[in-house]
């Protein structure tokens, strides 16, 4: 779905895991709102979508979705092959040890949760979000994940410039201060630090390091840096500030978030927990965020901008 006509695109993508229901949701309820006030002349609204153009995938996994919609009560994370589309994103730290860890936290064989597949980006839903972040991550400046594990913000990736990392945290920060009420509030969770990856392969943590000019290796199967005979592993390297000649890193790095909505009143389809996800929504100024965002662009995402 795309919304506005300006040549500054922020991304949104919903639903990777199949029982949190409410970013996809709250992705077409904000979409349709601009439409409504675009439709009505909100000149406040025509100005942002003269600027901005809203990209969107608000369901990354129906097949999984049409499994928890149609077999109620059944706690499924996965795609209908049993693949957790959150762990096969082919990022930098896809499948690393955490820190402390013995072995990376994944399942074995497919299931409802926790399986990565056979090999990052072996999903077709996978292949179709690369292909469509590659289209578009040259002209985006935001990119925000709506998943669902109970009022968090947090930004960036394991393995990225500082100056990447800190206008992915500032976009974070601001919009849990943004989300928070006095009976709701969001958390920050700031970024752990590098090889903590359990198991990695996220959509944000891949978009990110698309976002920052990173090379893709065949041979590992995973983002890294070109060091002229092909891309290395970024786990090779403690701080990539030092190989800038290894990789073309955007002049305005990508502030690439994900907002973890309230898990209270559980996931899934049930009809509480939709009537919770509606509430939530509501209350925590879900209808204005994206004129938000907008906002936050224009004063601290341009160039010149303080």
């Amino acid at each position: 779905m795309r919304v506005g006509e300006g040549s500054r695109v922020i991304l949104l993508t919903g639903g990777v895991h199949a029982k949190e229901t409410a970013g996809t949701m709250y992705i077409l309820k904000q979409l349709c709102s601009l439409l409504s006030a675009y439709s009505v002349g909100n000149e406040r609204v025509m100005d942002l979508l003269s600027e901005f153009s809203i990209i969107a995938v608000p369901c990354v996994n129906p097949d999984g979705r049409v499994i928890v919609e149609t077999e109620e009560g059944i706690d499924w994370r996965a795609n209908d092959g049993g693949i957790d589309l959150g762990m096969n994103f082919p990022s930098a730290n896809a499948g690393q040890y955490g820190e402390g860890a013995s072995q990376a936290y994944h399942a074995t064989e497919p299931g409802s949760a926790d399986y990565p597949g056979e090999a990052l980006g072996s999903e077709s839903e996978t292949r179709a979000l690369i292909g469509w972040l590659e289209e578009h991550i040259d002209s985006a400046v935001v990119l925000i994940d709506y998943e669902q594990y109970g009022r968090y913000t947090h930004g960036g990736a394991a393995y990225l410039t500082e100056q990447a990392q800190q206008v992915s945290d500032d976009l974070a920060m601001n919009l849990a201060e943004f989300l928070s009420r006095e009976d709701a509030i969001y958390n920050f969770l700031e970024s752990p630090e590098e090889l903590r990856g359990w198991s990695g392969g996220s959509l944000t943590d891949f978009a990110s390091e698309l976002g920052e000019g990173l090379a893709f290796s065949e041979h590992y199967g995973r983002l890294g840096l070109d060091m002229g005979s092909g891309a290395v592993p970024l786990s090779l390297f403690e701080d990539i500030d030092l190989h800038r000649a290894s990789y073309t890193p955007r002049s305005m790095p990508l502030a690439c978030v994900c907002i973890d909505i309230s898990t209270k009143g559980g996931v899934g389809y049930y009809d509480n927990a939709r009537r919770n996800h509606a509430k939530e929504y509501e209350n925590c100024g879900y209808a204005d965020l994206l004129e938000h965002v907008m906002d936050y662009v224009r004063m601290y995402l341009t160039p010149g901008g303080e």
